[in-house]
Protein backbone atom coordinates (compact mmCIF):
# COMPACT_ATOMS: atom_id res chain seq x y z
CA UNK A 1 0.00 0.00 0.00
CA UNK A 2 1.47 3.36 -1.05
CA UNK A 3 2.13 5.94 1.64
CA UNK A 4 0.05 9.11 1.55
CA UNK A 5 2.76 11.10 3.31
CA UNK A 6 4.08 14.04 1.28
CA UNK A 7 7.82 14.13 0.80
CA UNK A 8 9.82 17.33 1.22
CA UNK A 9 12.32 18.08 -1.54
CA UNK A 10 14.93 20.85 -1.45
CA UNK A 11 16.47 22.05 -4.73
CA UNK A 12 19.64 24.14 -4.55
CA UNK A 13 19.69 26.85 -7.22
CA UNK A 14 16.83 28.59 -9.03
CA UNK A 15 18.40 28.25 -12.48
CA UNK A 16 16.67 26.73 -15.52
CA UNK A 17 17.38 23.16 -14.39
CA UNK A 18 16.25 23.69 -10.80
CA UNK A 19 13.06 25.53 -11.76
CA UNK A 20 12.24 23.02 -14.51
CA UNK A 21 12.63 20.11 -12.11
CA UNK A 22 10.34 21.81 -9.58
CA UNK A 23 7.78 22.50 -12.30
CA UNK A 24 7.90 18.85 -13.42
CA UNK A 25 7.09 17.67 -9.91
CA UNK A 26 4.30 20.20 -9.37
CA UNK A 27 2.73 19.88 -12.84
CA UNK A 28 2.59 16.10 -12.65
CA UNK A 29 0.92 16.06 -9.22
CA UNK A 30 3.78 14.26 -7.48
CA UNK A 31 2.93 14.24 -3.72
CA UNK A 32 5.84 16.42 -2.63
CA UNK A 33 6.46 19.84 -1.15
CA UNK A 34 9.20 21.55 -3.14
CA UNK A 35 11.40 24.41 -1.99
CA UNK A 36 14.09 25.97 -4.18
CA UNK A 37 16.91 27.67 -2.28
CA UNK A 38 18.58 30.47 -4.22
CA UNK A 39 21.52 32.56 -3.09
CA UNK A 40 20.73 35.62 -5.20
CA UNK A 41 18.32 38.13 -3.72
CA UNK A 42 16.25 38.56 -6.89
CA UNK A 43 15.81 37.19 -10.42
CA UNK A 44 17.74 40.09 -11.93
CA UNK A 45 20.40 40.48 -9.24
CA UNK A 46 23.11 40.08 -11.89
CA UNK A 47 23.50 39.40 -15.59
CA UNK A 48 22.56 35.82 -16.40
CA UNK A 49 25.06 35.41 -19.25
CA UNK A 50 24.46 34.09 -22.75
CA UNK A 51 22.15 31.43 -24.14
CA UNK A 52 21.44 27.83 -23.23
CA UNK A 53 20.85 25.10 -25.83
CA UNK A 54 17.83 22.86 -25.33
CA UNK A 55 18.02 19.51 -27.11
CA UNK A 56 14.99 17.71 -28.47
CA UNK A 57 15.38 14.59 -26.35
CA UNK A 58 16.09 16.38 -23.07
CA UNK A 59 15.39 20.08 -22.56
CA UNK A 60 12.53 20.35 -25.06
CA UNK A 61 11.00 17.12 -23.82
CA UNK A 62 11.09 18.56 -20.29
CA UNK A 63 9.24 21.66 -21.53
CA UNK A 64 6.52 19.45 -22.99
CA UNK A 65 6.17 17.42 -19.81
CA UNK A 66 5.94 20.64 -17.83
CA UNK A 67 3.07 21.73 -20.04
CA UNK A 68 5.04 24.82 -21.04
CA UNK A 69 6.26 24.08 -24.57
CA UNK A 70 3.99 26.53 -26.41
CA UNK A 71 4.69 29.27 -23.87
CA UNK A 72 8.40 28.48 -24.08
CA UNK A 73 8.42 29.23 -27.83
CA UNK A 74 7.54 32.85 -27.02
CA UNK A 75 10.87 33.20 -25.19
CA UNK A 76 13.07 30.90 -27.28
CA UNK A 77 14.99 31.48 -30.49
CA UNK A 78 16.40 29.11 -33.08
CA UNK A 79 20.13 28.67 -33.34
CA UNK A 80 21.59 30.31 -36.46
CA UNK A 81 23.14 28.01 -39.14
CA UNK A 82 23.92 30.37 -42.06
CA UNK A 83 27.58 31.48 -42.13
CA UNK A 84 29.12 34.45 -43.95
CA UNK A 85 32.65 35.92 -43.98
CA UNK A 86 32.91 39.51 -45.26
CA UNK A 87 35.27 42.48 -45.07
CA UNK A 88 34.55 45.93 -43.71
CA UNK A 89 32.86 46.92 -46.97
CA UNK A 90 30.58 43.89 -46.69
CA UNK A 91 32.25 42.17 -49.64
CA UNK A 92 31.48 38.50 -49.13
CA UNK A 93 34.24 35.91 -49.33
CA UNK A 94 32.53 32.82 -47.91
CA UNK A 95 28.79 32.13 -47.86
CA UNK A 96 27.23 28.98 -46.40
CA UNK A 97 23.44 28.84 -46.48
CA UNK A 98 21.44 27.27 -43.68
CA UNK A 99 18.98 24.42 -44.12
CA UNK A 100 15.23 24.82 -44.40
CA UNK A 101 14.75 22.84 -41.20
CA UNK A 102 14.42 24.67 -37.90
CA UNK A 103 17.64 24.39 -35.98
CA UNK A 104 18.26 23.75 -32.32
CA UNK A 105 16.32 25.92 -29.89
CA UNK A 106 18.07 28.19 -27.42
CA UNK A 107 16.74 29.94 -24.38
CA UNK A 108 18.26 33.03 -22.85
CA UNK A 109 19.80 32.39 -19.44
CA UNK A 110 18.21 35.55 -18.11
CA UNK A 111 14.71 34.21 -18.74
CA UNK A 112 14.43 32.73 -15.26
CA UNK A 113 11.36 34.91 -15.04
CA UNK A 114 9.74 32.49 -17.49
CA UNK A 115 10.52 29.47 -15.32
CA UNK A 116 9.56 31.10 -12.03
CA UNK A 117 6.31 32.58 -13.34
CA UNK A 118 4.77 29.12 -13.36
CA UNK A 119 5.93 28.17 -9.88
CA UNK A 120 4.20 29.04 -6.63
CA UNK A 121 5.83 32.28 -5.39
CA UNK A 122 6.60 30.64 -2.04
CA UNK A 123 8.53 27.83 -3.75
CA UNK A 124 11.72 29.88 -4.18
CA UNK A 125 13.62 31.08 -1.14
CA UNK A 126 16.49 33.45 -1.87
CA UNK A 127 17.15 34.49 1.72
CA UNK A 128 19.99 33.69 4.12
CA UNK A 129 17.46 33.44 6.93
CA UNK A 130 14.67 35.21 8.75
CA UNK A 131 14.73 38.23 11.02
CA UNK A 132 11.79 37.65 13.38
CA UNK A 133 10.76 40.73 15.34
CA UNK A 134 8.04 40.73 17.99
CA UNK A 135 6.15 43.90 18.89
CA UNK A 136 7.08 45.30 15.49
CA UNK A 137 4.79 48.33 15.64
CA UNK A 138 6.43 49.83 18.74
CA UNK A 139 8.84 52.76 18.92
CA UNK A 140 12.09 50.84 19.39
CA UNK A 141 11.02 48.28 16.80
CA UNK A 142 10.22 50.84 14.11
CA UNK A 143 13.51 52.63 14.77
CA UNK A 144 15.27 49.30 14.39
CA UNK A 145 13.47 48.39 11.16
CA UNK A 146 14.20 51.82 9.67
CA UNK A 147 17.93 51.31 10.25
CA UNK A 148 17.83 47.65 9.23
CA UNK A 149 16.33 48.61 5.85
CA UNK A 150 19.32 50.89 5.23
CA UNK A 151 21.77 48.09 5.91
CA UNK A 152 23.02 45.40 3.50
CA UNK A 153 21.30 42.82 5.71
CA UNK A 154 17.87 43.88 4.41
CA UNK A 155 18.47 42.21 1.05
CA UNK A 156 19.91 39.09 2.68
CA UNK A 157 17.26 38.28 5.28
CA UNK A 158 13.52 38.00 5.12
CA UNK A 159 11.70 40.17 7.64
CA UNK A 160 8.92 38.51 9.62
CA UNK A 161 7.42 41.37 11.60
CA UNK A 162 4.90 40.23 14.17
CA UNK A 163 2.19 42.33 15.76
CA UNK A 164 -0.98 41.58 17.66
CA UNK A 165 -3.21 42.85 14.84
CA UNK A 166 -1.62 43.34 11.39
CA UNK A 167 -4.61 45.38 10.19
CA UNK A 168 -3.85 48.14 12.71
CA UNK A 169 -0.04 48.07 12.39
CA UNK A 170 0.08 51.23 10.29
CA UNK A 171 3.43 52.53 11.58
CA UNK A 172 5.55 49.53 10.63
CA UNK A 173 3.60 49.08 7.40
CA UNK A 174 4.26 52.67 6.32
CA UNK A 175 7.97 52.32 7.08
CA UNK A 176 8.24 49.16 5.01
CA UNK A 177 6.17 50.43 2.10
CA UNK A 178 8.00 53.75 1.89
CA UNK A 179 11.46 52.20 2.08
CA UNK A 180 13.87 52.24 -0.85
CA UNK A 181 14.93 48.69 0.05
CA UNK A 182 12.90 47.16 -2.78
CA UNK A 183 14.83 43.89 -2.56
CA UNK A 184 13.76 43.29 1.06
CA UNK A 185 11.23 40.50 1.36
CA UNK A 186 8.93 40.75 4.36
CA UNK A 187 5.66 39.81 6.00
CA UNK A 188 3.64 41.53 8.72
CA UNK A 189 2.22 38.60 10.63
CA UNK A 190 -0.03 38.09 13.67
CA UNK A 191 1.50 37.01 16.98
CA UNK A 192 -0.65 37.66 20.02
CA UNK A 193 1.48 37.32 23.15
CA UNK A 194 -1.23 38.37 25.61
CA UNK A 195 -1.87 34.80 26.83
CA UNK A 196 0.02 31.53 27.02
CA UNK A 197 -2.39 29.90 24.56
CA UNK A 198 -2.06 32.65 21.95
CA UNK A 199 1.73 32.58 22.30
CA UNK A 200 1.73 28.84 21.68
CA UNK A 201 -0.55 29.27 18.68
CA UNK A 202 1.72 31.91 17.15
CA UNK A 203 4.86 29.83 17.71
CA UNK A 204 3.20 26.78 16.16
CA UNK A 205 2.35 28.76 13.01
CA UNK A 206 5.95 29.94 12.66
CA UNK A 207 7.39 26.46 13.26
CA UNK A 208 5.04 25.05 10.63
CA UNK A 209 6.21 27.59 8.06
CA UNK A 210 9.87 26.86 8.72
CA UNK A 211 9.30 23.09 8.63
CA UNK A 212 7.47 23.40 5.31
CA UNK A 213 10.26 25.50 3.84
CA UNK A 214 8.12 28.58 3.18
CA UNK A 215 9.97 30.59 5.83
CA UNK A 216 13.78 30.43 6.15
CA UNK A 217 15.29 29.41 9.51
CA UNK A 218 15.39 32.22 12.07
CA UNK A 219 18.75 33.98 11.96
CA UNK A 220 17.79 36.66 14.50
CA UNK A 221 14.88 36.47 16.95
CA UNK A 222 14.34 39.91 18.49
CA UNK A 223 12.16 39.87 21.61
CA UNK A 224 10.80 43.40 21.55
CA UNK A 225 7.15 42.91 22.60
CA UNK A 226 6.42 44.39 26.01
CA UNK A 227 4.10 46.42 28.21
CA UNK A 228 4.44 48.92 31.05
CA UNK A 229 1.27 49.20 33.13
CA UNK A 230 0.44 52.01 35.53
CA UNK A 231 -1.41 49.72 37.95
CA UNK A 232 -1.53 46.06 38.91
CA UNK A 233 -3.29 43.99 36.26
CA UNK A 234 -3.57 40.32 35.26
CA UNK A 235 -3.80 38.29 32.06
CA UNK A 236 -6.62 35.89 31.23
CA UNK A 237 -4.40 33.17 32.72
CA UNK A 238 -4.45 34.94 36.10
CA UNK A 239 -0.78 35.95 35.90
CA UNK A 240 0.50 39.45 36.67
CA UNK A 241 0.45 41.14 33.26
CA UNK A 242 3.91 42.75 33.09
CA UNK A 243 5.62 39.59 34.32
CA UNK A 244 3.62 37.51 31.84
CA UNK A 245 4.09 39.54 28.67
CA UNK A 246 7.57 40.92 29.30
CA UNK A 247 9.05 37.69 30.64
CA UNK A 248 7.01 34.48 30.88
CA UNK A 249 5.52 34.53 27.38
CA UNK A 250 8.94 35.44 25.94
CA UNK A 251 10.43 32.49 27.84
CA UNK A 252 7.81 30.19 26.34
CA UNK A 253 8.15 31.62 22.82
CA UNK A 254 11.90 31.08 22.77
CA UNK A 255 11.70 27.48 23.96
CA UNK A 256 9.05 26.72 21.34
CA UNK A 257 10.93 28.42 18.48
CA UNK A 258 14.34 26.86 19.13
CA UNK A 259 13.48 24.17 16.58
CA UNK A 260 13.22 26.86 13.89
CA UNK A 261 16.44 28.72 14.70
CA UNK A 262 19.47 28.80 12.43
CA UNK A 263 21.59 26.29 14.31
CA UNK A 264 24.91 27.59 13.00
CA UNK A 265 24.67 31.34 13.57
CA UNK A 266 21.26 32.03 15.14
CA UNK A 267 20.99 34.88 17.63
CA UNK A 268 18.25 35.53 20.17
CA UNK A 269 18.16 39.18 21.23
CA UNK A 270 16.25 40.52 24.23
CA UNK A 271 15.53 44.17 24.96
CA UNK A 272 16.69 45.23 28.41
CA UNK A 273 16.19 48.48 30.29
CA UNK A 274 18.02 50.92 32.53
CA UNK A 275 15.26 50.21 35.08
CA UNK A 276 16.80 46.77 35.62
CA UNK A 277 19.58 48.35 37.69
CA UNK A 278 18.28 49.52 41.11
CA UNK A 279 21.60 51.04 42.18
CA UNK A 280 21.95 53.26 39.12
CA UNK A 281 21.46 56.84 40.31
CA UNK A 282 18.22 57.74 38.42
CA UNK A 283 16.54 54.65 39.92
CA UNK A 284 17.33 55.22 43.59
CA UNK A 285 14.01 56.96 44.31
CA UNK A 286 12.10 53.96 42.94
CA UNK A 287 14.10 51.29 44.81
CA UNK A 288 14.25 52.60 48.37
CA UNK A 289 14.73 49.35 50.31
CA UNK A 290 16.81 46.24 49.82
CA UNK A 291 13.62 44.20 49.40
CA UNK A 292 12.41 46.50 46.62
CA UNK A 293 15.71 46.02 44.81
CA UNK A 294 15.09 42.30 44.43
CA UNK A 295 13.37 41.39 41.17
CA UNK A 296 12.96 37.74 42.13
CA UNK A 297 12.00 36.46 45.54
CA UNK A 298 10.00 33.39 44.53
CA UNK A 299 8.07 32.61 41.37
CA UNK A 300 4.62 32.53 42.98
CA UNK A 301 4.97 35.94 44.60
CA UNK A 302 6.14 37.55 41.35
CA UNK A 303 3.70 35.75 39.03
CA UNK A 304 0.70 36.42 41.25
CA UNK A 305 1.55 40.09 41.86
CA UNK A 306 1.91 39.72 45.63
CA UNK A 307 4.71 42.23 46.09
CA UNK A 308 3.97 45.09 48.49
CA UNK A 309 2.61 48.24 46.82
CA UNK A 310 3.40 51.48 48.63
CA UNK A 311 3.31 53.97 45.77
CA UNK A 312 1.36 52.88 42.66
CA UNK A 313 3.66 54.54 40.13
CA UNK A 314 6.87 53.36 41.78
CA UNK A 315 5.52 49.82 42.14
CA UNK A 316 4.66 49.83 38.42
CA UNK A 317 8.21 50.94 37.60
CA UNK A 318 9.61 48.15 39.75
CA UNK A 319 7.41 45.54 38.06
CA UNK A 320 8.66 46.69 34.67
CA UNK A 321 12.29 46.82 35.77
CA UNK A 322 11.93 43.46 37.49
CA UNK A 323 10.64 41.84 34.31
CA UNK A 324 13.79 43.02 32.52
CA UNK A 325 16.00 41.60 35.29
CA UNK A 326 14.27 38.25 34.83
CA UNK A 327 14.98 38.38 31.09
CA UNK A 328 18.68 38.95 31.75
CA UNK A 329 18.67 36.01 34.20
CA UNK A 330 16.96 33.97 31.47
CA UNK A 331 19.66 35.02 29.00
CA UNK A 332 22.41 33.58 31.20
CA UNK A 333 20.52 30.41 32.12
CA UNK A 334 19.40 29.61 28.57
CA UNK A 335 22.89 30.21 27.20
CA UNK A 336 24.32 27.81 29.78
CA UNK A 337 21.92 25.11 28.62
CA UNK A 338 22.43 25.85 24.92
CA UNK A 339 26.20 25.56 25.27
CA UNK A 340 25.94 21.85 26.12
CA UNK A 341 23.24 21.01 23.58
CA UNK A 342 24.43 18.68 20.77
CA UNK A 343 22.46 20.57 18.09
CA UNK A 344 21.90 24.07 19.47
CA UNK A 345 25.31 24.92 20.96
CA UNK A 346 26.13 27.54 18.29
CA UNK A 347 23.03 29.61 19.05
CA UNK A 348 23.80 32.81 20.96
CA UNK A 349 21.54 34.90 23.17
CA UNK A 350 22.30 38.57 23.73
CA UNK A 351 20.67 41.55 25.43
CA UNK A 352 20.54 45.21 24.46
CA UNK A 353 19.95 48.05 26.91
CA UNK A 354 18.32 50.73 24.73
CA UNK A 355 18.81 53.53 27.24
CA UNK A 356 16.11 56.17 27.59
CA UNK A 357 14.12 56.21 24.36
CA UNK A 358 10.77 58.01 24.30
CA UNK A 359 8.17 55.59 22.96
CA UNK A 360 4.49 54.86 23.43
CA UNK A 361 5.24 52.20 26.07
CA UNK A 362 5.45 55.01 28.65
CA UNK A 363 2.05 56.48 27.75
CA UNK A 364 0.59 55.45 31.14
CA UNK A 365 3.12 57.53 33.08
CA UNK A 366 1.93 60.56 35.09
CA UNK A 367 1.71 63.82 33.09
CA UNK A 368 4.86 65.23 34.72
CA UNK A 369 6.92 62.20 33.76
CA UNK A 370 5.55 62.24 30.20
CA UNK A 371 6.46 65.93 29.87
CA UNK A 372 10.01 65.23 31.04
CA UNK A 373 10.35 62.31 28.61
CA UNK A 374 9.03 64.49 25.77
CA UNK A 375 11.75 67.03 26.55
CA UNK A 376 14.36 64.28 26.52
CA UNK A 377 13.14 63.28 23.06
CA UNK A 378 14.34 66.64 21.71
CA UNK A 379 17.56 66.66 23.72
CA UNK A 380 18.62 63.12 22.79
CA UNK A 381 19.96 63.95 19.27
CA UNK A 382 22.18 66.68 20.72
CA UNK A 383 23.40 64.46 23.55
CA UNK A 384 24.20 61.66 21.07
CA UNK A 385 26.33 64.07 19.02
CA UNK A 386 28.41 65.08 22.04
CA UNK A 387 28.33 61.76 23.93
CA UNK A 388 27.66 58.96 21.37
CA UNK A 389 26.60 56.45 24.02
CA UNK A 390 24.78 58.74 26.45
CA UNK A 391 21.79 57.06 28.11
CA UNK A 392 19.46 59.58 26.39
CA UNK A 393 19.04 57.99 22.99
CA UNK A 394 16.99 58.34 19.85
CA UNK A 395 15.09 55.48 18.26
CA UNK A 396 17.48 55.79 15.33
CA UNK A 397 20.58 55.37 17.52
CA UNK A 398 19.03 52.41 19.34
CA UNK A 399 17.99 50.97 15.98
CA UNK A 400 21.62 51.07 14.81
CA UNK A 401 22.71 49.39 18.03
CA UNK A 402 20.13 46.66 17.60
CA UNK A 403 21.14 45.96 13.99
CA UNK A 404 24.70 45.50 15.20
CA UNK A 405 23.70 43.18 18.05
CA UNK A 406 21.71 41.04 15.61
CA UNK A 407 24.30 40.71 12.86
CA UNK A 408 27.73 42.22 13.59
CA UNK A 409 30.84 40.04 13.77
CA UNK A 410 32.46 42.48 16.19
CA UNK A 411 31.01 40.54 19.14
CA UNK A 412 32.65 37.35 17.88
CA UNK A 413 31.25 34.53 15.80
CA UNK A 414 29.31 33.13 18.76
CA UNK A 415 28.61 35.96 21.26
CA UNK A 416 27.36 33.95 24.22
CA UNK A 417 25.27 35.73 26.90
CA UNK A 418 26.55 39.17 25.95
CA UNK A 419 24.71 42.20 27.38
CA UNK A 420 25.27 45.40 25.42
CA UNK A 421 24.58 48.90 26.71
CA UNK A 422 23.93 50.79 23.48
CA UNK A 423 27.27 50.67 21.68
CA UNK A 424 29.27 49.27 24.61
CA UNK A 425 29.55 45.74 25.93
CA UNK A 426 28.92 45.50 29.66
CA UNK A 427 28.41 48.67 31.65
CA UNK A 428 25.89 48.60 34.50
CA UNK A 429 25.74 45.42 36.59
CA UNK A 430 22.92 43.85 38.59
CA UNK A 431 24.37 41.29 40.96
CA UNK A 432 21.07 39.41 41.17
CA UNK A 433 21.45 38.08 37.61
CA UNK A 434 24.74 36.43 38.61
CA UNK A 435 23.06 34.28 41.27
CA UNK A 436 23.17 30.81 39.69
CA UNK A 437 20.82 29.35 42.30
CA UNK A 438 18.20 32.01 41.64
CA UNK A 439 18.48 31.51 37.89
CA UNK A 440 17.82 27.81 38.31
CA UNK A 441 14.85 28.46 40.59
CA UNK A 442 13.43 30.98 38.12
CA UNK A 443 13.81 28.48 35.27
CA UNK A 444 12.00 25.72 37.11
CA UNK A 445 9.18 28.03 38.18
CA UNK A 446 8.84 29.41 34.65
CA UNK A 447 8.44 25.90 33.25
CA UNK A 448 5.60 25.34 35.69
CA UNK A 449 3.76 28.60 35.04
CA UNK A 450 4.25 28.35 31.26
CA UNK A 451 3.10 24.73 31.23
CA UNK A 452 6.16 23.49 29.33
CA UNK A 453 6.20 19.71 28.95
CA UNK A 454 7.75 16.88 26.98
CA UNK A 455 7.88 17.56 23.26
CA UNK A 456 7.43 21.33 23.57
CA UNK A 457 11.06 22.20 22.91
CA UNK A 458 14.05 20.67 21.13
CA UNK A 459 16.36 21.86 23.91
CA UNK A 460 17.82 18.71 25.47
CA UNK A 461 18.48 20.16 28.93
CA UNK A 462 15.11 21.87 29.34
CA UNK A 463 14.02 20.50 32.72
Amino acid sequence: MASSKRLKIAIIGAGPAGCTFARLLIHNDVPVDVTIFEGEKSLDARSQGGTLDLHKESGLEAMRRCGLYEKFLEYARFDGEAFTVANKDLKKFICMAGTDEKSRLETRRNCRTFHTTFLNCSTIMASKGTLLLTGANGGIATGFVSQFLKSPHASQYKGYYTVRDPASASTIRNILESSNASSHEYEIAPLDMSTLESTRKGAAAINKRVAEGTLPPIRALVLNAGVQDSKLDFTADGIERVFAINYLHQFLLVLLLLQSMDREHGRIVLIGSTSAFPDWWPNKSTYKTEEQKLAFTNIDEVAKGKRVIDNEFEAAQRRYGGSKVLMIMFMHELQRRLNTDPLLHNISILGLDPGWVTTSISRHNPPTIKAIMATFQYLAPLFNLVWPNHFLRTARKTGDDLVRVCFADSFGEFPKAVYVDGAEVGGRVNGEVLDVGKRGELWEGSLRFAGVGEGDTVLVDWK
